[in-house]
């Protein structure tokens, strides 16, 4: 049964699927340890199944595995967001329906891209259509250009918004003005939620109503922080805790991707472990420089 009454703004991190040491199999205890941890900070929910939960690299027998195992680690009240985008809609369907049965409180679909030549307007208003029309419970836009090269125009996005069971939108472009144009133009009740954490203050500013950003993973406090921050007005704090994000989120993003974002977990006293191949863990030489920035934060 879908949960009518979760939330959808505030501070997501997009949560990393731990992988036992060979990285062979899926280390669910692990997950839910993470998560307890995280759950200990002032986040909304989470995020599974997202990039950096390696979506790809899992059969759908795993992906539900993820699913009903942070449901299960969450805490009454928190919001449940799972990755189900797959290449078809016919298997984006299936894989939506599983997530809320197993108990997510929203999907996040990506935008479809292996034929990306012939992803048009059309064929995306279909996909997202039929697949709200599916749903069980809030479906949310996933914009992730640098993952499927599809830049989708923010005209477009706003078309989809009025898609009946479409929620919002992830926006992981980095481009602040995207968001802007998305806020003004949202319907009421459309969450647009930044999924870059070092536009993340100005993504508020701008009207967004949270982000789901890899620094949250990292940095769940001051993440929650800047939200809180901005909430109460306190434009100082959330000015000094963006400066104090943004570069351990550039360094376990941009730079050193979901191998980084593991190690620093690591580090942490969480459990990062493993990439799968074909991602490749980080050379030396990167993880000193991975260290030493994080170090510095």
């Amino acid at each position: 049964m879908v949960n009518q009454s979760a939330k959808f703004d505030g501070i997501f991190p997009p949560v990393p699927t731990p992988f036992e040491a060979s990285g062979e199999h899926v280390a669910l205890e692990r997950l839910r340890d993470n998560l307890a941890r995280w759950m200990e900070h002032p986040l909304t929910g989470v995020l599974v199944l997202g990039s950096n939960g390696e979506l790809p690299h899992l059969d759908d027998a795993e992906a539900d595995a993820v699913i009903a195992a942070a449901r299960d680690g969450l805490p009454a009240g928190k919001t449940l967001l799972a990755g189900a985008g797959r290449p078809s809609t016919r298997a984006t369907i299936a894989a939506t329906r599983r997530a809320f049965d197993l108990g997510a409180d929203g999907v996040l679909v990506v935008t479809p891209s292996y034929y990306r030549s012939r992803m048009t307007p059309g064929a995306l208003r279909r996909h997202y259509e039929e697949v709200a029309a599916a749903a069980a419970g809030p479906v949310f836009l996933y914009h992730v250009p640098a993952f499927t090269g599809l830049d989708v125009p923010v005209d477009l996005l706003l078309e989809l918004a009025k898609v009946p069971g479409v929620r919002g939108v992830k926006d992981s472009s980095g481009v602040l003005e995207r968001i802007v144009a998305l806020a003004a133009g949202a319907p009421p009740g459309f969450a647009v939620l930044s999924g870059s954490a070092g536009i993340l203050a100005a993504s508020l500013a701008a009207g967004a109503a949270g982000g789901i950003v890899a620094a949250a993973c990292v940095m769940p406090a001051e993440c929650a922080g800047i939200w809180s921050a901005f909430r109460a007005g306190d434009h100082e704090r959330v000015a000094a805790l963006q400066a104090r994000v943004t570069p351990l989120a550039r360094a376990v993003t941009v730079e050193h991707g979901i191998a980084g974002l593991k190690r620093v977990l690591d580090w942490m006293g969480y459990y990062g472990g493993p990439v799968r191949a074909p991602l490749c863990e980080l050379s030396p030489d990167q993880e000193r420089e991975l260290r030493t920035c994080w170090e510095r934060y």
